[in-house]
């Protein structure tokens, strides 16, 4: 099993009734892909200041950004992937994921 990677990501599926299950899932997957503050929102896109290593930074993040969003469009059921489709960010889309299942999931 050494040197083989686990894909965390292809077992993780948001169905409307599982979201504390799912986030928990996906925070430990992005957190091994270090993305996970990107999604909350607690890592922000490096401001320009014309150096070589702020430029190679700030690629990164829109990288680390695309794969956010592939990551939760392609995890989310049919339904709820076409209701989120017109946010335009991955936060945004969390954002609403949250706001729509985190409290319906405790009560």
């Amino acid at each position: 099993m050494e040197g083989q990677r686990v894909d965390t990501i292809r077992s993780l599926k948001f169905d409307g009734k599982n979201f504390l299950a799912y986030k928990e899932g996906l925070k430990a997957a992005l957190r091994a892909r270090k993305c996970w503050k990107i999604l909350i929102e607690r890592e922000t896109k490096p401001e320009k200041d014309g150096t070589r290593a702020t430029k190679q930074k700030r690629k990164e993040y829109r990288n680390k950004v695309l794969l956010l969003n592939d990551i939760l469009t392609n995890t989310l059921d049919d339904g709820t992937r076409v209701r989120l489709a017109h946010l335009k960010n991955p936060q945004a889309k969390w954002a609403a994921l949250v706001d729509d299942f985190e409290k319906k999931s405790f009560a």
